[in-house]
Formats: structure tokens, C-alpha cells, sequence
């Protein structure tokens, strides 16, 4: 079974209807679970009702809780989300929290080779110390390198940016990332040439309702878009993690492009036509 060490932000969404479990690689760990993979969460939560519940949900979703870290005096993260009439998510992403302070745990570096895929992101580096301690895995992490970018308003370092995609092999983002590096860090808008010039061996686009783009030195790769009947409070928050799930697990278990695709648009379209960011991919196995 492939192993799968993802990093970063653990924390619960306020909904305006309830509260879920979420942050993008809590997400992610999960939708690779239910699609087969072996994923071992590295994240810090505080010693409150918030984290003991992260940790139930995450044992009875069954992804490992084996590197997680209690922090005594800073709180579990949380996040305010609202929604437009279509659905679409506005984040406030409470700041000072338990997974701003990671912890470097040896062990975990002295286990590394153990993993075949690490996935990280932009907004858990946020903090200087738990920036550092994403950076001293990274590089010394010698499988492929997902990273997911989750830019997120007013939260969005651009030497971080340019520093995090310089160190990964796959790079997904949604148009509202893309068109931030074109306009902003002077990406050409010919996603194609990024390969080359930041040594990338994979660029996932995330497209909204046009589904998904797969760029690599073969080319690029739209699926059919698929569409999932919705629930009347449903909302998009999650799909992208959805989508990154099922590009690692095919990606790994060496699936075409086009098929890798068909399934990332149909998990994203599904996901999305639910409330809540993880959802039962039973179907999807």
C-alpha cells in the first residue's frame, strides 16, 4: 500500500448550519484513505475539546494520528466560513494557533523513507516556527513532493509562495491561484511553460464547475465534467481536496492522465453537491 505523509493545518469549519472537521490536509489524508492510501497526518492541535475530537474523528476515518503534537497553551485552529447563495466559501482563518507551532520530531525525519508521497502547503507556513519545521522535511524528503497551494486572503507570503513551488514536483492550484502568479510573481500565463521553468513535473488546475486540467511534459488533459445533484445546503468547500486525493492515489498506482482525471472530476463534483468538506467516497474505491 502507498504511504502518504501529509503536513499541515488540522482545525474545525464553522458553517453557518454546524461545525466540520477540516483544513486541507486533514481533508486530503482522508479522501486518500477512502481511495486506498496509507496517510500519517503530521499536524499540532491544543489540549481542548477541539483537539480530542480531531483525533477521535481522524482514528475512526483511519488516518494516523502517530505525529501529532499537543500544544499545552494554544488553542485548536478554527476557521469562520461563510457562504455565497451559490455556495462558494469566504474564509476567516484564526491566527496564534496550535498548528502555527510545529514541533521538528526526529523520529518522523529518522522515517521519512517510509513515504513515497509528502504533501504540503502554503498557509501552515505562515508562522515562522512551523515554517521551518515544514522546510527541514522537505528537504529531506526524497519521494515526490505535493503541494497543494491554499492561498487564502489576507494570508499570502510571496517569497513563501515562490519558495514552496521551487521545492515541489507537483503543483496543483485553482484559477484564483494561477491568475495570482501571473499577475503578481510574473508566471507566464502559458501554465505549460511553468514545468520547465520551476522544474515541475506535474501542474493540476482546478477549474470550478469546467473541472480539472493535468499539465505535464506529455501535454494537457481535460476530462468529461461531471455533474452531482446537489443537497440544499451544499457548498464547494473541499472539492479541491477531493480532487488532490484522487490525482495522488491514481498518480501513484500509475493510472493515465485521462482516467486520473474522469475521477477527479467526479469526487470534486460530488463533494462539492454536499455540505461539509469530507464526504463518503464509498462509491469511488
Amino acid at each position: 500500500m502507498n504511504k502518504i505523509l501529509a503536513i499541515g493545518e488540522a482545525l474545525f469549519d464553522f458553517l453557518p448550519h454546524k461545525k466540520v472537521l477540516g483544513g486541507a490536509p486533514v481533508n486530503f489524508s482522508v479522501n486518500c484513505v477512502q481511495l486506498g492510501a496509507e496517510v500519517t497526518l503530521l499536524t499540532r492541535i491544543g489540549q481542548d475539546i477541539l483537539g480530542a475530537e480531531i483525533v477521535k474523528n481522524l482514528h475512526q476515518k483511519g488516518v494516523s494520528s502517530d505525529y501529532i503534537q499537543w500544544d499545552q497553551e494554544k488553542e485548536t485552529g478554527k476557521v469562520m466560513v461563510n457562504l455565497t447563495k451559490s455556495g462558494e466559501p469566504s474564509y476567516f482563518i484564526k491566527e496564534n494557533v496550535a498548528w502555527d507551532y510545529l514541533a521538528l520530531d526526529h523520529n518522523l525525519l529518522n522515517n521519512l523513507h517510509n513515504y513515497q508521497v509528502l504533501y504540503f502547503g502554503t498557509l501552515a507556513q505562515r508562522n515562522t516556527v512551523s515554517r521551518q519545521t515544514i522546510n527541514t522535511i522537505i528537504s529531506q524528503f526524497k519521494g515526490i513532493k505535493f503541494l497543494d497551494l491554499n492561498l487564502r486572503n489576507p494570508i499570502i507570503d510571496q517569497q513563501i509562495i515562490l519558495q514552496s513551488i521551487y521545492r515541489t514536483n507537483i503543483l496543483k492550484l485553482n484559477l484564483f491561484e494561477a491568475e495570482y502568479l501571473i499577475n503578481h510573481l510574473n508566471f507566464d500565463r502559458n501554465l505549460s511553460t511553468w514545468l520547465n521553468n520551476y522544474q515541475l513535473d506535474l501542474i493540476v488546475l482546478t477549474q470550478g464547475e469546467k473541472g480539472t486540467k493535468w499539465i505535464d511534459k506529455t501535454g494537457e488533459y481535460s476530462g468529461e465534467i461531471s455533474r452531482a445533484k446537489k443537497d440544499i445546503n451544499a457548498d464547494s468547500v473541499g472539492a479541491g481536496d477531493g480532487v488532490s486525493a484522487a490525482i495522488i492515489t491514481g498518480y501513484l498506482q500509475g493510472l493515465k492522465p485521462l482516467e486520473i482525471i474522469a475521477k477527479a472530476n467526479k469526487i470534486g463534483a460530488y463533494i462539492a453537491s454536499h455540505s461539509g468538506a469530507i464526504v463518503i467516497l464509498n462509491q469511488f474505491q
